[in-house]
């Protein structure tokens, strides 16, 4: 199919705020953020910073939508028939084992590795014609952990296996992957997005472990909004921007003048001495216009990037990786999507849509 990226922005699903819900931690029944999906794997929004979200259940059966899934990195997921969403939602919390704490004084190594899990998928019309996943490791300096200049120090990624499904007929034109196809969140980053920025971000404290962040430009005001929570020592542990360009907010790429608007959260744990990244998840909705048909569709791309828990102490090249991600084609030796699938599993809908796409040709 051939399209283009035009002017707007589709909200694909506006709700009337009537029926107010609440996501709590189980065991503490402290409020916490969870994304909600819905079962065809539509990213709908986040719960608040005290894990408050209104709606209407009756818009969302009119929008054909059965169930919602309520998701958190750090939790089990939930998913309920929209008719018997709870008033008060209980998330139980996954247990992760815990690291040793690092010496860099006596680790003598120049590099450590993180590893991931990637997954993007993209909807057009609600339909999935494109789903990608793979392992990714990043190998970043230790003095990441000493300069405070974002670009003093260089990290380097490898593409360990992946998978490509499209739909039947379909090749991708382009030989790797396009920055519309969640390319940025293929790789792990070595700080986090706000480190670096304060001339650029305004921070409104809410309480000692929360701020709502935005641009400080007055005429960007509304680009540009989100939250950070921080730990005891300040530290960011979970961000979240979300970013409108509508009317006078359209931005230029190219030729296009671009509305739209897009979901980026970032999570992040202190390991140690070692301050690192645990999950990345963006969101990306627009309408594109369809050449053959003159109409407009409606297309959402869904990224996500979990970090394991395990930190590789060398700095050892992957015998056998790749440094980018042909679109075209698969690269794996072992089912690795098994044990990652039942640990952070996708809407029920999705996972039914990629056994009716074609896997690309597997050039492990």
């Amino acid at each position: 199919m051939k399209a283009k990226i035009i002017l707007l922005f589709f909200p694909l699903i506006l709700f009337s705020q009537k029926t107010n819900i609440i996501v709590k931690d189980f065991a503490t029944k402290a409020p916490i953020i969870v994304q909600i999906f819905s079962d065809n794997g539509n990213y709908i929004a986040s719960t608040n910073i005290d894990g408050r979200y209104e709606f209407e259940k009756k818009d969302i059966s009119n929008y054909g939508i059965k169930k919602l899934l309520f998701i958190n990195s750090d939790y089990e997921t939930e998913e309920f028939i929209v008719d018997e969403i709870p008033n008060v939602i209980l998330l139980r919390k996954i247990k992760f084992k815990e690291i040793a704490q690092i010496n860099l004084v006596a680790n003598k190594k120049e590099y450590y590795k993180v590893r991931g899990y990637f997954r993007s998928w993209r909807l057009l019309n609600n339909k999935l014609v494109k789903f990608t996943d793979g392992i990714v490791e990043t190998k970043i300096p230790y003095d990441t952990l000493k300069n405070k200049n974002n670009f003093t120090t260089k990290t380097d990624n490898y593409f360990i296996s992946y998978r490509n499904f499209l739909e039947n007929n379909t090749k991708e034109k382009n030989t790797y992957i396009r920055l519309s196809d969640g390319i940025l969140n293929y790789s792990i980053p070595k700080y986090h997005k706000l480190k670096g920025l304060d001339n650029y971000y305004k921070y409104q404290k809410i309480n000692d472990s929360v701020s709502r962040i935005s641009i400080r430009e007055k005429e960007k005001d509304n680009l540009e909004k989100g939250y950070v929570i921080y730990d005891g020592l300040h530290h960011p542990t979970e961000i979240q921007t979300n970013v409108e360009f509508k009317d006078d907010k359209q931005i230029k790429i190219l030729f296009w003048k671009l509305s739209g608007s897009f979901t980026n959260i970032e999570k992040w744990v202190k390991d140690g001495n070692l301050y690192r990244p645990s999950y990345l998840f963006s969101s990306k909705k627009a309408l594109i216009k369809n050449k053959i048909s003159n109409q407009f569709d409606n297309e959402e791309v869904i990224s996500e990037i979990y970090i394991d828990d395990n930190i590789i102490h060398n700095e050892e090249i992957p015998q056998k990786h790749k440094k980018q991600i042909n679109p075209n084609s698969s690269f794996y030796n072992n089912p690795y999507w098994e044990v990652y699938l039942i640990k952070h599993p996708l809407p029920k809908l999705i996972y039914e849509q990629i056994t009716k796409l074609k896997e690309a040709q597997n050039k492990f």
